[in-house]
């Protein structure tokens, strides 16, 4: 990990999770020497853990724990092994109250000497770590966006917390332990020129190997493939990399060389059919490793190019890219970021929901706008900007911002009448502020002429045809959608028109599922609490509709069933009259 030195102490961005023993006061007055033995039993057992997980433990407290580690998935992952082994140690004492813990995890820049750390993130952990409930883990935003949801654990957002000691809320994430599947890269269109560049460098074999000499081409070779389709990246082609193929990693020779943003290298090791892989991911410019973690798989998968290991890897270096620009797009002064900094920092923060990342979303947007005024489809996004300030609830003048959404979206189709985000947003332009159903349709149509493979078009498509009652395509749109979009960072968005297209198909269990797995991403996005009240409603579960009603309101607290009705492109249809008694029943205020 990157350092820097400060005499005594050294400078780095960690791992850092905080352990709490709940009611440790009542315990330890009701039990001090039986407590105190068990504490210590747990305790040893976490250390011996952490080396298989890049960690050290800090310091242990009376009832507590502070631990570093290398990497946030290495933190993740041994957090979730010491949640288990006490459940496990639990189990086996059915005679004693059932030691609990709280875990916070966060990733921060922090002073490290060899006794103890130090820095506000420390503190920030200890933190966060109060918002976990007994036997639950709780990250920040910082260690999520260095996640991968369901490989590394499943992800559920918390929303905006307030923790003591801050004046402002925090982002942060529920841990549980993940659900390991297949995921894969979606196709993307091509794009010029506002995207970071990366290399994938030939990983080296260690020890070095003679009759397996090829197997870090091939791993390098199977990452370059997965990345390669992502509408985030630009990646350089195997053929140009192959020159820097037998050198000592140099950054600063891979950006001169190549122009790239960021280099991924990486070590093999195979021991009979099995492989194991370390990959890490450096930032050219500043010279930094930004990501880092190892995965293990068996030789016959990674030549076959089957598995998840390299779509593991693809997704988090992707998901690490991601982080570091948006961090440095809500931190940097507009004028000195790159233009894709802008762009992935913009698109990013606009679909996270919070007041003010949605606001600077705008800023960023308008301001690469200024940089490439001809690029089609940074119009476009501008214009999802005002179709979703008017959405949540936010705009202060709707008529101001359909105005200026109808403008963005005009202008990116005359730059290019064939830019599938451009079509696709202007057809949300047209369904959802303008009620011109009709031209939505058309639009999303030669969205998906213009490329088949555009997900965004697909799932809006089938939500009109969830507008309109027509269940069948609506299904058949929002699923293909999904399948389109398994790395996409608005999967929860997905998951939400999805439910949409589901309810108009009656399918009343599939929306209860696809909104509550988009609001594990998002719990602040409104239409996915109205479209759960309404399964739950219809499906004869009032209790729980009303309950999800009142979290509703939390966030929107003047939604009224007049408003949704003069809002929603559904109204002239009988599936928004019906939505509308459904919302009703459930304790939408008239």
């Amino acid at each position: 990990m990157p350092s820097v030195d400060t005499g005594f102490v050294r400078r780095e961005r960690r791992g850092i999770v905080v352990v709490d023993l709940v009611e440790s006061v009542r315990l330890f007055e009701h039990d001090e020497l039986g407590t105190a033995t068990r504490w210590r039993e747990v305790v040893a057992a976490v250390e011996a853990l952490l080396p298989d997980h890049g960690g050290r433990l800090v310091k242990s407290l009376g009832d507590g724990m502070l631990l570093e580690f290398d990497t946030i998935p290495g933190a993740a992952a041994c957090a979730l092994r010491i949640e288990a082994l006490v459940h496990e140690r639990a189990r086996r004492e059915p005679g004693l109250e059932a030691l609990a813990l709280r875990i916070g995890l966060h990733a921060a820049d922090i002073l490290v000497d060899r006794l103890d750390i130090y820095g506000t993130g420390v503190n920030l952990c200890a933190r966060i770590a109060s918002l976990a409930p007994p036997g639950g883990i709780v990250a920040s935003a910082e260690a999520r966006d260095l996640l991968v949801d369901a490989l590394d654990a499943t992800l559920e957002d918390l929303g905006e917390c307030y923790v003591k000691h801050l004046p402002n809320p925090i982002r942060a994430y529920r841990l549980a332990p993940p659900d390991r599947r297949v995921v894969r890269s979606a196709p993307a269109q091509p794009d010029t020129g506002l995207h970071p560049v990366i290399a994938v460098l030939p990983f080296r074999m260690q020890p070095e190997d003679p009759k397996l000499a090829l197997l870090g081409h091939v791993v390098a070779d199977e990452i370059n493939v997965a990345l390669s389709p992502s509408r985030d990246l630009l990646v350089i082609s195997r053929l140009s990399v192959m020159a820097l193929a037998d050198r000592s990693v140099d950054l600063d020779l891979c950006r001169r060389m190549l122009g790239v943003h960021y280099v991924v290298t990486g070590t093999v090791r195979a021991h009979g059919d099995r492989v194991a892989v370390l990959a890490e991911l450096a930032d050219a410019r500043t010279r930094q490793v930004v990501w880092a973690d190892s995965m293990r798989s068996t030789l016959g998968d990674i030549l076959a190019g089957e598995g998840e290991l390299v779509h593991a890897l693809a997704g988090a270096v992707r998901g690490a890219i991601l982080s570091t620009e948006v961090e440095r797009a809500r931190l940097q002064p507009l004028p000195t970021l790159e233009s894709y900094s802008l762009l992935l920092g913009g698109i990013a923060m606009l679909h996270r929901s919070s007041r003010d990342d949605f606001q600077r979303s705008r800023a960023l947007l308008e301001t690469l706008g200024e940089r490439h005024p001809k690029q089609s489809s940074i119009h476009a996004w501008i214009a999802k900007w005002h179709v979703l300030n008017v959405a949540q609830g936010w705009s202060a003048n709707p008529a101001d911002d359909t105005r200026r959404a109808m403008d963005a979206t005009r202008r990116a189709i005359d730059l290019d009448d064939r830019n599938s985000v451009a079509l696709a947003i202007d057809g949300l332009v047209n369904t959802s502020l303008l009620k011109r159903l009709d031209v939505g349709m058309t639009r999303y149509e030669a969205a998906i002429d213009a490329n088949p493979n555009d997900g965004l078009a697909w799932a809006l498509k089938g939500t009109l045809h969830a507008f309109r009652g027509e269940g069948l395509p609506a299904v058949h749109g929002t699923r293909h959608a999904l399948k389109l979009s398994p790395l996409d960072p608005l999967r929860y968005f997905y998951e939400t028109l999805a439910a949409t297209a589901e309810l108009s198909a009656c399918n009343y269990d599939d929306v209860i599922a696809l909104a509550k797995r988009s609001l594990k991403g998002n719990r602040t996005h409104t239409s996915t609490w109205r479209s759960l009240a309404i399964a739950q409603a219809e499906s004869g579960r009032l209790e729980d509709a009303r309950r999800t009603v009142q979290e509703l309101l939390k966030l929107d607290p003047d939604f009224t069933i007049a408003r949704y009705r003069n809002w929603t492109p559904s109204i002239d249809f009988d599936t928004g009259r019906r939505w509308a008694d459904a919302l009703a029943r459930a304790g939408v205020p008239a």
